[in-house]
């Protein structure tokens, strides 16, 4: 604990004995956590780290070369750098593995008929029943550029290194494309109305396969993150966090001052400077409160719209109250979170453990 420095110097007499009692004043109501807090702002107070409850614990014997996947049935898949692919009950057994022929591109998905998609360098897309088995393998022409994204409509899409967007049906058939922007991509990330939306680094915002329409020439720079909104996509980049529609494509609002986005659903919740910030879904500002971590610390949303983020060997949870909580966790570099349930939170470390906590 840092303890604020006084106007006077220990074993010296002070010269100012009252700015010396309002200081001494202000450090007690400091430590009873009665100083006034900024409107719309949380206060951050010492909180007693308590040891997370570990439900299962996972070792691939490999660096993860993307986050694991929650899947809908609560099974987790893993991928390693060395191209191989699990999958893990919900309960933390195994469920399948499976030896893919190159290294993974982006994290797994799974369709609405229960395939696994995986995406392997340089240009092969696999998808696997439910029991690990082969049900067909595509050669992309041009090489992949992103992991797959699967959309409402249950077809696969990813985006090739010949600036070409690509959708396939769950047989194996393409039954969509469409040509994009220049490397590197952001997305593609599924949209409600149907399809996807893919961003670039040259400031373009592709949206394909559905009713909607990209936007005209941008004016905001680079897209280095998109997320899926309620009726549109959330996009971060050069002019900060922008909203759009899906159909036709119609920026909604701006707000310049947010850097990330650390989580959407179930809530909004961005980095703005050194604050976590809540958003309401027009952009509005709601509660801050100080960031825990580092800036690119590993972030998930719990159902209840609570934020968790990753710190050294620890996790903090800030409640949408601003309320926080602290957990020790094992040791590691902290790849990713997921809230793989409302009872189960999903950490992976990136020397390829992964570990099941609850709440």
């Amino acid at each position: 604990m840092r303890f604020p420095e006084h106007p006077f110097k220990w074993g010296m007499p002070s010269r100012r004995p009252r700015r010396t009692t309002l200081a001494l004043l202000l450090v007690a109501l400091s430590f009873s956590g009665r100083l006034p807090a900024e409107s719309g702002q949380g206060t951050a107070t010492a909180v007693p780290v308590v040891a997370a409850s570990v439900a299962w614990s996972f070792n691939a014997g490999a660096p993860l070369s993307a986050p694991p996947t929650p899947a809908p049935d609560g099974s987790v898949l893993v991928v390693t750098l060395e191209g191989y692919l699990y999958a893990l009950r919900a309960d933390g057994g195994h469920r399948f593995s499976y030896s893919l022929r190159g290294r993974p591109i982006g994290s797994p998905v799974t369709t609405p008929e229960g395939l696994v998609v995986v995406a392997a360098e340089p240009d092969r897309l696999y998808t696997l029943d439910r029991d690990g088995g082969l049900t067909w393998v595509s050669q992309v022409a041009g090489g992949i550029a992103t992991g797959p994204a699967v959309d409402d409509k249950g077809r696969i899409w990813v985006a090739t290194r010949a600036r070409t967007l690509l959708a396939f049906s769950p047989h194996g058939g393409v039954v969509g494309f469409a040509r994009t922007g220049v490397a590197p991509f952001a997305g593609p990330v599924a949209l409600s109305s149907g399809g996807v939306a893919l961003g670039a680094a040259d400031g373009a915002l592709q949206i394909a396969g559905g009713l909607g329409a990209s936007p005209g020439a941008p004016d905001w720079g680079a897209i280095r993150q998109l997320f899926r909104a309620e009726t549109g996509v959330f996009a971060v980049g050069d002019a900060g966090l922008l909203r759009f529609d899906a159909e036709g494509g119609e920026e909604r609002w701006r707000r310049s001052t947010v850097s990330r986005v650390l989580c959407s659903e179930p809530a909004l919740v961005v980095l703005e400077g050194e604050k976590v910030r809540w958003l309401t879904p027009r952009g509005e500002p709601g509660l801050a409160v100080p960031l825990p971590s580092t800036a690119n610390a590993p972030a998930a949303c719990l159902p209840t719209g609570a934020v968790v983020i990753a710190r050294e060997r620890a996790l903090s949870t800030i409640e949408p109250s601003g309320a926080t909580s602290e957990r020790r966790i094992p040791a590691g570099t902290v790849l990713s979170l997921h809230a793989a349930s409302s009872s189960l939170l999903v950490v992976s470390y990136r020397n390829g453990r992964v570990v099941a906590l609850r709440p």
